[in-house]
């Protein structure tokens, strides 16, 4: 990039008059790892050649990462939140959702109720990927643990015997002297035998803190199914993961997604 551009960089080098280029275009994909890499780029200019940037010279170009094609119209869509929206609105718009047969819910709250469920099984997954299995998380936001609780040994064995009626065995419970806490490792019986643990380290991370508001504002969900249509045709949906699988994919009937890759 600093031979390419011609103008040196550092206190003694750098000459913003020698520069090749009127106008330096940044772009990188549309994707988590683009998002990165244009992060790093940007901040090499700020740091290294504040001229440039001040003087208006950087641009930063942002191709799409969807491309959809719903019935004559093309949208584009330059991340996952604005793909999402566009798929939440289609289907809010359109489809009924009932709580046991009971509790409707359409427009805007069926909207903001798809939204918060993405959010949900996001930090799911993003914990999942870590070690952690679903079962195991969503019996702690269940069971409402919190900090403070790893720090009270008789709270963290009553936590045990209750993880123990659910088919989890306990391996261990460590004290931490330097910390004054404990750190409980389970085996999950239903997981084949899969190793479970519950530490500060879970207890205090951004996705569990998120996951556990996300599970209190879910709880109005918790009922065993749900109906999807009008009063005369409804579909019954067991679980709030397949809710989720089922309205996406009733948005995405009749359109064709392409996903572009490598435009940066």
């Amino acid at each position: 990039i600093i031979s390419a551009l011609g103008a040196g960089i550092g206190q003694e080098e750098y000459d913003l008059s020698k520069l090749r280029y009127d106008k330096v275009i940044i772009m990188t994909d549309a994707d988590v790892d683009g998002s990165h890499i244009r992060t790093l780029l940007l901040t090499f200019f700020y740091r290294q050649m504040p001229d440039l940037v001040e003087a208006g010279h950087l641009y930063v170009a942002k191709p799409p990462l969807y491309r959809m094609k719903d019935g004559t119209s093309e949208v584009f869509f330059h991340n996952e939140d604005s793909y999402n929206s566009y798929l939440m609105d289609k289907v809010s718009a359109k489809e009924t959702v009932w709580v046991d047969g009971q509790k409707k819910i359409s427009g805007k709250k069926l909207h903001s109720l798809l939204y918060t469920l993405l959010d949900y099984f996001d930090k799911m997954n993003s914990l999942t990927r870590k070690g952690y299995s679903s079962r195991f998380l969503d019996l702690l936001c269940k069971k409402e643990v919190n900090k403070n609780q790893i720090k009270n040994k008789e709270l963290v064995i009553s936590l045990s015997k209750e993880l123990e009626k659910d088919a989890f065995i306990t391996e261990e419970i460590k004290f931490d002297e330097e910390h004054n806490r404990y750190e409980l490792l389970l085996r999950d019986q239903k997981n084949n035998g899969a190793f479970c643990t519950f530490n500060w380290d879970l207890l205090t991370s951004p996705d569990f803190q998120k996951l556990f508001k996300l599970d209190q504002a879910l709880r109005d969900l918790d009922g065993p199914f749900f109906l999807v249509g009008d009063e005369k045709n409804q579909t019954k949906i067991e679980t709030k993961e397949k809710l989720v699988e089922y309205l996406v994919d009733k948005a995405r009937k009749g359109t064709v997604i392409q996903r572009y890759k490598g435009l940066g």
